[in-house]
């Protein structure tokens, strides 16, 4: 994964490269490597080496070209490192500082809180201090205490409900092995009178306005796929106790949320499916999403991934850092990674929230990804007025 902000303003790179070495020395999953060893894969953290800072310079035009650039650099799981920081100089006093992680090692919540401690770190610095922070938790420690969990309970769920699933239940445009993870990505702002509309839906079904746009996505798919038995990854955090609020590792597991309808199903009813998968999934989320494929017993496509090929995800509020009198903002790339064939990200950011829909560029040709990011925002609108209406008569 990548997250990348731009500073503006009169920057300290000695400074900057001072603290991000803190956030390496403070953060065990930052220098975290996996090994194969007798027993299966270990868990190994290296002593604190510096983080190179690489530094680039190029005209802003170029910037998404070099950032996706560093992306498809290749990760060493047993050498490491997983936490690679680049600083792109675009102007006099204008860079773009870049994190690129592997998704081993990090989660969204992780990248607010390295943001924070950069923020700690490089404003102590700049005044002489030192950074004034309590020990970071251990992420082998919280791995060890998962692993002791009994899942029999679990297992028994999922075998239930993904019996009779489908092998894939999203069509692309062709229908080839993924040579790369990159993908297009298309961000669409949701319009503040129809993101009040879809909240009102929400709160009159004693529900969230995610579960509302998870139906909505539901019935897309479906559409577009020509099914209505979707199934759509939904991550789950591990942040479930207060000790764990401050670790910076992986702590989402994705469970797969299978909605059945009937084209004769309105909006309403659509919505309690949903709501009931999500609880019962949400219930259910212990048991690590490979293991769920494995009890499912869903048959498995060579050249598709496994049981679900799309996920909608509504993160966090992307936080960025605020230090040493810098103008921070986010950068959103044009182009991204994506483990899934499909994702659709909710993001909410200073005030307005917008979808970024991602599709595999082996999988889908760019119009695709127009055409449903559109597709999606229109049936917001249209349905949310009108959730009596049948899916048959909405489309």
């Amino acid at each position: 994964m990548q997250s990348s902000v731009i500073l503006s303003g009169v920057l300290d790179e000695d400074l900057l490269r001072k603290s991000i070495n803190y956030l390496v020395a403070r953060h065990a999953s930052l220098r975290t490597v996996y090994r194969v060893a007798r027993s299966g894969l270990e868990q190994v953290v290296l002593p604190f080496e510096p983080a190179p800072l690489t530094i680039h310079t190029c005209e802003k035009i170029s910037v998404n070209e070099l950032i996706s650039n560093l992306r498809n650099i290749p990760f060493d799981l047993a050498r490491g490192p997983l936490f690679r920081p680049d600083l792109i100089r675009i102007g006099v006093e204008e860079s773009i500082l870049t994190f690129t992680m592997h998704h081993i090692a990090v989660d969204g919540p992780s990248v607010n809180l390295l943001y924070r401690d950069l923020s700690v770190a490089y404003d102590s610095y700049l005044t002489g201090d030192e950074p004034q922070l309590a020990p970071a938790p251990n992420p082998i420690e919280y791995n060890n205490r998962q692993n002791l969990n009994d899942l029999a309970k679990e297992i028994a769920y999922w075998e239930r409900a993904l019996a009779g699933a489908p092998e894939c239940s999203l069509a692309v445009d062709h229908d080839v092995d993924r040579r790369a993870n990159d993908s297009y990505a298309i961000s669409s702002k949701i319009p503040a009178s129809v993101l009040g509309q879809l909240a009102a839906v929400a709160r009159s079904h004693r529900s969230s306005t995610y579960i509302v746009l998870l139906a909505l996505y539901a019935v897309l798919l479906g559409e577009h796929s020509g099914t209505t038995d979707m199934v759509i990854a939904m991550p789950v955090t591990g942040r479930l106790h207060r000790d764990v609020d401050e670790l910076v590792g992986y702590l989402v597991n994705f469970v797969p949320v299978r909605i059945q309808y009937s084209p004769s199903d309105n909006l309403s009813g659509i919505i309690e499916l949903a709501r009931e998968s999500c609880l019962a999934a949400s219930e259910n989320a212990a048991l690590p999403f490979e293991r769920i494929v494995a009890v499912s017993k869903v048959a498995r496509s060579s050249s598709r991934s496994p049981l679900a090929q799309t996920l909608l995800n509504q993160p966090p509020a992307v936080g960025v850092p605020r230090f040493g009198g810098l103008v921070v903002d986010r950068w959103i790339a044009k182009y991204a990674a994506t483990r899934l064939e499909l994702e659709c990200h909710v993001l909410r950011y200073q005030g307005d929230t917008e979808f970024l829909l991602l599709g595999a560029q082996d999988l889908f040709e760019y119009e695709t990804i127009e055409e449903l990011s559109r597709e999606f925002v229109g049936i917001m609108d249209r349905w949310s007025t009108r959730p009596e209406k049948a899916v048959r008569k909405i489309l």
